[in-house]
Order: C-alpha cells, then structure tokens, then sequence
C-alpha cells in the first residue's frame, strides 16, 4: 500500500487529490439529489 507514496508517484496522488474531492462531493450532491427525489416521491403517493 505504501509504495504509492514514493518518489514521483507521491507527487502525482497529491496532484490527483483535490480532483478526487470535487469528484466525490459531486457524487455526494448527486446522490442527495436522487435520495430528496425519491423521498418527495414517497411522500406524495
């Protein structure tokens, strides 16, 4: 696991880091959105 952290690689995951993040919190919104749809829908019938 931790020779990913060596070298040049190291600076690559810390380049790819802030990408990841905003991935992730577009996959976390997405994923709420879905969820208050469905909520909304449930509520309703």
């Amino acid at each position: 696991m931790r020779k990913g952290y060596t070298g040049k690689s190291f600076f690559k995951s810390q380049a790819l880091e802030p990408l990841c993040a905003s991935v992730v919190v577009r996959a976390i919104y997405f994923l709420s959105q879905l969820i208050k749809k469905e909520l909304a829908q449930q509520v309703n019938t």
